[in-house]
């Protein structure tokens, strides 16, 4: 039995509303969620009553030192004073949300799960449509974020609802979702979900066999997760008959045709991002370094080129062509990093970097000492954090997601640490 305070056990439609509202964006040197602003005014306003974890104090200091280091680069580097503001704000904005959240529902999860459904439902919806028009999600939502945030709302509300982990549930809904995001031409969200069910199997709490009323129902679903994610597009010219899965089996046979495989072709900034931290490993190139005559970008389309990957981009019949138009247009003309980590380690070296590795142990080490008690969207989005932190671009939606999963991890894992104690 999970501890909860039953007044908070309920649908909120006023907390959902507040969620909403705070979702929606601003350009402000950058963009800016209105639930970031809203952290810093509280945090100025509330400066003496604010409350810390154990958790949270480590990772002041450790951002304190950080700052100390973005200032000291971005000196010796000459970085212009908005580019300068831009990097030394990120993650200070950062762990001020995350203090906000943790110290306005503190002993209140429930309430902050019906805060995080109104801020998933505005943040997909009205800043793709309204805000920032995305033409992508428009032609193809499941795969831009509609999945996701289906999948994070029915297992937000399993959890709600039964307050206790649903196995069997997880398991219709991962089918379902995989084959539509195959479908849809994604794969990184349908391998996500398969990984995230293999963990919820590896870390159910009871016998698994007892969920379901037969051996045969539970192979059955074993086997169609399985089937499903396998044969339905991540096999490169296994399926190329089947008309919706036309342009996820071509990008895989493309980027496959190279010396290391996919691996390289999906996330070739890694390339970049090794050769750009070999010449200032310690202290970086400053905030949103510039690619000087694109010297960095090129050593990605070399290394493309000399490994057989030249093709991975259609219509790109040259070198030059390929390198500017796949990552200067795209990138802003920085260098290339597509990484949380990679990104830090550009800007601020390995010193400047410390930061993420202790968000990385911290939320490791958390999700691990509770998972045996974690329903399907913690371990959909442990998974997710541990890609976006090697693999996605450190901008404002990730920011604001890190800092949502860090809050409902630590309010989770306090709740879970009451309600042992009760049972003790």
């Amino acid at each position: 039995m999970v501890y909860t305070d039953n007044k908070f056990d309920k649908i909120n439609l006023r907390f959902i509303f507040f969620g909403f509202i705070l979702s929606q964006k601003i350009s402000f040197i950058g963009q800016i969620y209105l639930l970031e602003i809203f952290s810093i005014l509280y945090l100025i306003l509330n400066f003496t009553t604010i409350k810390f974890n154990p958790l949270l104090k480590k990772l002041s200091l450790v951002l304190f030192f950080h700052l100390i280091v973005v200032i000291y680069s971005d000196y010796i580097n000459q970085s212009s004073i908005d580019l300068f503001l831009k990097g030394f704000f990120s993650l200070p904005v950062f762990f001020a949300t995350v203090l906000f959240l943790f110290n306005y529902f503190n002993n209140k999860y429930f309430i902050f799960i019906n805060f995080l459904i109104g801020f998933l439902i505005g943040d997909n919806f009205i800043n793709n449509f309204i805000n920032n028009y995305n033409p992508f999600f428009f032609s193809n939502p499941i795969k831009w974020g509609g999945g996701l945030l289906i999948l994070s709302l029915i297992f937000l509300y399993d959890e709600f609802n039964k307050n206790k982990i649903s196995l069997k549930n997880s398991f219709i809904f991962a089918i379902i979702l995989i084959v539509i995001s195959l479908m849809s031409g994604a794969r990184a969200l349908p391998l996500t979900i398969f990984f995230a069910q293999i963990l919820l199997i590896l870390t159910f709490k009871t016998n698994l066999l007892e969920i379901f009323n037969s051996k045969k129902t539970f192979f059955l679903f074993s086997l169609i997760i399985f089937l499903s994610t396998i044969a339905l597009g991540l096999l490169p010219g296994k399926i190329n008959s089947v008309k919706y899965f036309t342009d996820i089996n071509e990008k895989n046979i493309s980027q496959n045709q190279g010396t290391f495989g996919v691996v390289v072709a999906a996330r070739s900034e890694w390339i970049a991002i090794y050769h750009a931290f070999k010449d200032k490993p310690f202290f970086g190139h400053g905030s949103y370094p510039a690619d000087k005559n694109y010297y960095y970008t090129s050593k990605i389309g070399e290394f493309l080129y000399d490994n057989n990957y030249i093709d991975i981009i259609p219509n790109y019949h040259t070198l030059f062509e390929m390198t500017l138009r796949s990552f200067t247009t795209r990138m802003e003309k920085q260098i290339p990093s597509h990484s949380f980590y990679g990104f830090h380690l550009i800007c601020y070296g390995f010193l400047g970097s410390l930061f993420m590795i202790v968000l990385l142990y911290f939320i490791t080490t958390t999700y691990l000492n509770h998972c045996r008690y974690l329903n399907f969207y913690f371990h959909f989005h442990f998974i997710t954090f541990i890609y976006n932190f090697y693999f996605s671009p450190w901008g404002s939606f990730h920011r604001i997601s890190v800092a949502l999963f860090l809050v409902i991890l630590i309010l989770k894992s306090d709740l879970l640490s009451k309600s042992k104690n009760l049972k003790s």
